[in-house]
């Protein structure tokens, strides 16, 4: 209808400054302040970088110097970087009321979803207790916040009212899929919002596909954003997920149809 598009195209203008580099260093510039440090097998340090920078789902971004990453042994498993500020950008927009998050990482998602007055409570799952230690080292520990050491796929009969799972070290992570048909089976979720979901969605698209299950106005606005904003920069090699997203759609249609058990 008429007034949907002209709502996702007011939005999709709303949504273009999280691709304006002010955006970006404004929100680095928070986290540069932490100090250095390794508790048990995960350390943060700084890192610069000269060059392009990727963003999120496209090629291309200014030089920045300090950086803050997190280490889990030698591997960088997060970091500020432009693709992670654009890529929590809508699911931080999501947030509100009761929610639960899938994934600590450098407490980025945390810290940005605390600045929100509809946010009333915040429960964190994270499997490794020296990320969760570095995290209350370097921020400490909000009223709002309950951060429990147990591995998300084994959490049973809670509510949310929004649900964000950032687990997944790579972005259009497939296997995101069946964890949401997971968590969703064994808890009361009214929201669920996957990390790279956006990216998700921009594959099928490309394909000439529109899975419903993954998209909604505020993706659809995000997608228009970044096509205004980016266009000729969009990563070409994007569509390739998308055999991999129909595979675990597919699957899980058949797990809620009675054919396979989770």
């Amino acid at each position: 209808m008429e007034y949907i598009k002209e709502y996702i195209d007011k939005m999709s203008e709303d949504f273009e400054e999280v691709f304006e580099v002010s955006y970006y260093k404004k929100q680095l510039s928070k986290y540069q302040n932490i100090a250095p440090k390794q508790i048990g097998n995960v350390r943060l340090t700084y890192k610069d970088c000269e060059g392009f920078l990727g963003g999120y789902l496209y090629k291309g971004y200014i030089s920045q110097d300090k950086i803050p990453g997190l280490f889990i042994g030698e591997s960088l498993w997060m970091s500020i970087t432009p693709m992670e500020v654009e890529s929590h950008y809508l699911p931080i927009k999501k947030a509100c009321g009761k929610v639960g998050v899938a994934g600590l990482g450098l407490g980025y998602y945390v810290q940005e979803i605390l600045e929100k007055d509809n946010v009333e409570s915040i429960d964190v799952y994270e499997i490794n207790q020296d990320v969760i230690d570095m995290y209350i080292e370097n921020f400490g520990l909000d009223d709002r916040v309950n951060i429990i050491n147990q591995d998300v796929l084994t959490m049973k009969n809670k509510e949310y009212d929004f649900f964000y799972a950032d687990i997944y070290k790579g972005i259009l992570d497939s296997e995101a899929i069946k964890h949401k048909a997971l968590i969703k089976a064994n808890n009361a979720i009214d929201k669920y919002f996957i990390w790279t979901q956006e990216g998700m969605a921009l594959a099928l698209f490309k394909k000439g596909i529109v899975e419903e299950s993954l998209v909604d106005c505020e993706i659809r606005a995000f997608i228009l954003a970044l096509m205004r904003k980016k266009g000729m920069l969009v990563d070409s090699e994007i569509a390739e997920f998308a055999e991999d997203i129909l595979e675990e759609l597919e699957e899980v249609k058949k797990i809620k149809e009675g054919y396979l058990r989770l």
